[in-house]
């Protein structure tokens, strides 16, 4: 996002696998920079419709 909060684009970082998905901060950060961001959003979904939250994997 820019000064003005308007969304400067959209990058999928990560889609869905067979039991979850995977987050590299790298990748993340890396977008950021390339489009000289000031903020930054994040969102997720539930495809499943199911909004029970998953046990952690430690």
């Amino acid at each position: 996002m820019n000064h003005a909060h308007k969304a400067l684009g959209i990058y999928e970082i990560s889609s869905v696998g067979i039991t979850g998905t995977v987050l590299n901060f790298r990748l993340i950060v890396t977008a950021t920079l390339k489009a000289n961001e000031t903020s930054l959003m994040m969102i997720h979904n539930h495809p499943s419709v199911n909004l029970t939250a998953s046990e952690a994997i430690l």
